[in-house]
């Protein structure tokens, strides 16, 4: 089977006319991707043929992973991780997924007050209210300043679990409805 990992770092990254989020880096991995593919057999083929051996080649539960997503900032450190397995034909359904996060607010807190006058307490005064409507529907957490989020879906048990509460399909499609 082909595997494949990635690691990368990107520093002082600046957005919105010079408002800077801070760092980022991220560790990934692809496993299961495909099977009996190798370097030789790509060589001599047109895109469109290396394309069609690609797609012939696709392992039957390819599982994507993301170690680690880490943003950094002078108001702390904010974690990313997770992964997903696809059933076995590509481009059906998703078959078992998984993601945490947690976000210091000071983190996010760090990049509003680099904007001036009303905008920086409007992105606050929002903050406030993603953290509020977030929690009471227990779509994430918020404890010592700390937003997380808890989620794992398996499609065999038919049922996501959100930060330690099981919730059927139709159950998260009606919580993420009232979100939006």
């Amino acid at each position: 089977l082909f595997n494949f990992s990635a690691s990368g770092n990107a520093t002082g990254i600046t957005v919105d006319r010079g408002i800077l989020l801070g760092d980022l880096s991220l560790r990934l991995q692809l496993e299961r991707i495909a099977e009996e593919l190798g370097a030789q057999a790509l060589g001599g083929l047109t895109e469109a043929e290396r394309d069609e051996l690609w797609l012939q080649s696709l392992a039957a539960h390819p599982r994507y992973t993301i170690e680690e997503l880490r943003w950094e900032n002078s108001g702390g450190r904010a974690t990313f991780d997770g992964f997903f397995e696809l059933t076995p034909k590509l481009g059906q359904e998703l078959e078992k997924a998984s993601a945490q996060a947690t976000i210091p607010q000071t983190v996010i807190q760090e990049v509003f007050k680099q904007e001036k006058g009303m905008k920086a307490a409007m992105l606050n005064l929002l903050l406030q209210s993603f953290i509020k409507e977030g929690a009471e529907l227990g779509l994430l957490t918020f404890e010592d300043e700390v937003i997380s989020f808890d989620m794992q879906y398996d499609q065999s048990a038919d049922n996501y679990v959100l930060n330690g509460q099981t919730h059927e399909k139709s159950e998260m499609q009606a919580i993420l409805f009232k979100w939006l």
